[in-house]
């Protein structure tokens, strides 16, 4: 799983690291970061979602 976020672009990486790797809320990732909170939640469900994505053509690689 780490070498998925590994792929992840720089800001979404930083996300979910913080949020899924070392536990902070996403207002203390906020804070750490200087953006707005809504910016935190935002990145981490792009972040999710290409992480979706990506397991989602892993699974169609190992049908085929």
């Amino acid at each position: 799983m780490w070498l998925a976020v590994d792929g992840l672009g720089p800001q979404r990486r930083v996300a979910i690291v913080l949020r899924y790797g070392l536990g902070y809320a996403p207002a203390e990732i906020a804070e750490m970061l200087a953006v707005p909170v809504g910016t935190v939640h935002s990145r981490l469900a792009r972040a999710l979602d290409e992480l979706r994505g990506e397991q989602l053509e892993e699974a169609d690689v190992e049908r085929t």
